[in-house]
């Protein structure tokens, strides 16, 4: 379990989406990831749309040396069993303004 972030049904739609917000939860989930992508794509997402972002730079640049997994060995059944059926990955930041209170 990454013990981060929520699950939440879409409307109308036979679909969920797994939303994690938290830095420390996406760095966790970084990790899980690490080493099991095989396509670069994916792999390239994760590098600069994560690694690279000014909001996890810091607690990324220094802790994780992240992989793709380029083998020969084709018994990863980590992404299949992840997303069996009909599976759409996505990373997406959302850079929100501090607001203040009056």
């Amino acid at each position: 379990m990454i013990g981060f972030g929520q699950v939440n049904k879409v409307k109308d739609k036979n679909a969920y989406l797994y939303i994690l917000s938290n830095k420390d939860g996406i760095i966790k989930a970084v990790n899980l990831i690490n080493d099991k992508l095989r396509t670069l794509n994916k792999f390239n997402q994760v590098i600069n749309n994560i690694l690279t972002h000014s909001k996890y730079l810091v607690a990324c640049a220094e802790n994780i040396e992240f992989k793709i997994n380029d083998s020969n060995d084709f018994n990863n059944y980590w992404i299949a069993g992840f997303s069996n059926a009909d599976p759409s990955f996505q990373i997406k930041i959302v850079n929100r303004e501090d607001k203040l209170k009056n």
